[in-house]
């Protein structure tokens, strides 16, 4: 059986334009590659213009076969890697297909995936005759040049490979929005939330921004794309790719079970191999990335606890290793503007703690002293902010406090009405520095849709947004580490996140690191209530008894808790 594809009406084509047809059908039809479609053959009707005819393949399309579900990052890399494959071949024949996406691939149920629809292909040469009307691609997988109407080359092939990796991980498109109109202004504005799944290791994530970046020289090829997955398949231990896609094609709701047991033995060897070099804190990583497959796994959990033991023999003979992480403090190049930063820390570090208290009302209230010192980088890699003195208080100082933040949030909104709107990413910043949370957030909002890659902005964003209890906050800290990997409050604001959202294994995993260099009450009761939600009491009681040690009055209440 076939499929016949009409492309253009037979009015449009005068003699010249009809010969030129078949010279670019035939070139199409010199193809060949086991992931793209056939040309069978092509001609053009008197009534109905130029067609072409296909095979036609058994088999859902992607998006029939995902149905819109957020796959593990191992599924997502077997159904990209074909295409990848399939338009690196197109790409050297000097073709761009121009219209890339789930709906124009098929899966058989031997796992065989066909790009199809050729009709937008276009080569360098040609007439453009092969387009369908006027149309050139699809919205939410059109690249910025595309949308602008400007020259498009393979570089816009990789923006919708990297828009359909992005999508069949995270559930749905990185520019996402209601309408169609919308969706083509945020492509064009290039800000996307970052991949929170736990599972997608640094690799893949790069590989997946680098597809997304607006420049086209930034891209990478096709072919490298298709290498790059290839390359991580392979080292995530799928062995036979073609079997692995037809395990996914007859299941793909159950996939995930299926490959979750071998990705946490993998994450487990990674760790004993980190452990016996001496990398606790690499250990610690592997043991977050395995536990994000099987959260319950025991080996799992007592190599964290092992690492975590490791770490702090690292962080003990650290010189000058912190022992707290204060909320933001002022960079040197704004002291300054002391009296505001000040009143950022004080506010950041009272709204994180009351973040990690969780479900647990405090029975008390915190306030800090902020240090002017400069922050620092640990021999262990990791970067600290500047240490703030944490202590329990009382009502009144927390009365004072909010005296405090109200009176700032009055000013600050008096000096914003009197300044022009910023117009770069460091004037949307500066002016976060000065407002209150909801504010801010907008603000840093704005600054990092001008510089998506400003680890200063995002951290901020994830405080604030925790501050605000915002369903987005995990996202916001989850970009933030990504871009400051080594930063440990910024790890420590991700291990909050977690904790709101329930993801323990999560939060007790990131809380760990952070613990590991910079030992405070508030992480100690962080993680102990994530070990407690998890039925863990003895661990729970342990660092409830280390935060009480370490002057938490509230933590000393919840040594002898019953879990939830």
């Amino acid at each position: 059986m076939v499929a016949v594809k009409v492309l253009a009406p037979s009015a449009d084509l005068d003699p010249a334009a009809r010969a030129r047809f078949g010279r670019e059908a035939a070139a199409l039809a010199a193809l060949r590659h086991p992931a793209l479609v056939r040309l069978l053959d092509h001609g053009i009707d008197d009534e109905l213009g130029p067609y072409l005819v296909l095979p036609l393949v058994a088999g859902p399309t992607l998006r029939a076969l995902v149905a819109g579900a957020a796959l593990p990052p191992e599924a997502a890399a077997l159904l990209a890697a074909p295409i990848a494959d399939a338009t690196a071949a197109l790409h050297r024949a000097g073709y761009v297909h121009r219209d890339l996406k789930p709906d124009n691939a098929l899966i058989g149920a031997d796992g065989q995936v066909t790009v199809i629809d050729l009709g937008l292909a276009w080569h360098g040469g040609m007439t453009r005759l092969t387009e369908t009307g006027t149309t050139v691609g699809s919205v939410g997988y059109m690249a910025p040049e595309q949308l602008e109407g400007g020259a498009v080359d393979g570089a816009a092939d990789v923006w919708a490979l990297g828009v359909m990796l992005y999508e069949w991980i995270a559930g749905r498109r990185p520019f996402a929005r209601p309408r169609a109109g919308e969706e083509a202004a945020a492509t064009l504005v290039g800000s996307y939330p970052a991949l929170a799944d736990r599972r997608v290791d640094p690799a893949l994530a790069a590989l997946i921004a680098r597809c997304l970046q607006p420049p086209t020289a930034a891209r990478p090829t096709a072919a490298e794309v298709a290498a790059a997955l290839d390359g991580w398949l392979r080292a995530a231990g799928v062995d036979d790719a073609a079997a692995e896609r037809a395990a996914l094609a007859a299941d793909p709701a159950g996939y995930a079970a299926r490959v979750a047991p071998r990705r946490a033995a993998q994450a487990g060897a990674v760790a004993r191999a980190a452990l016996a070099a001496g990398e606790p804190f690499a250990a610690l990583a592997a043991c977050d990335r395995g536990l994000a497959y099987a959260p319950d796994d025991a080996a799992l959990l007592a190599m964290v606890r092992a690492a975590e033991l490791a770490s702090r023999s690292v962080a003990t003979n650290a010189p000058n290793a912190p022992v707290a992480i204060s909320a933001p403090i002022a960079a040197p190049t704004r002291r300054r503007r002391w009296a505001i930063a000040g009143a950022i820390a004080l506010t950041g570090l009272v709204a994180l703690a009351l973040v990690v208290a969780g479900d647990d009302p405090p029975a008390s209230d915190w306030r800090a002293t902020p240090s002017t010192a400069s922050s620092s980088t640990s021999s262990s890699g990791w970067t600290t902010r500047p240490a703030a003195r944490v202590e329990v208080g009382s009502a009144e100082d927390l009365a004072l406090a909010r005296g405090i933040v109200g009176l700032f949030g009055k000013v600050a909104d008096a000096a914003v009405a009197q300044n022009a709107t910023p117009t770069t990413a460091r004037g949307w910043f500066e002016r976060s520095r000065r407002e209150p949370p909801t504010d801010a957030v907008f603000s840093l909002r704005r600054a990092l849709e001008l510089e998506p890659a400003w680890p200063e902005a995002a951290h901020d964003l994830c405080l604030r947004l925790l501050q605000l209890h915002a369903a987005d906050a995990g996202a916001a800290c989850e970009r933030a580490l990504a871009l400051a990997p080594t930063d440990a409050e910024t790890r420590g604001m991700r291990g909050a996140a977690r904790l709101i959202a329930g993801d323990y294994p999560g939060a007790i995993a990131d809380l760990t690191q952070v613990i590991a260099v910079a030992d405070g009450p508030v992480w100690r009761v962080g993680r102990g209530k994530a070990y407690r939600k998890l039925g863990k009491a003895a661990e729970a009681r342990a660092d409830f008894r280390r935060a009480c040690a370490q002057g938490d009055r509230d933590a000393c209440g919840l040594t002898d808790a019953p879990a939830p």
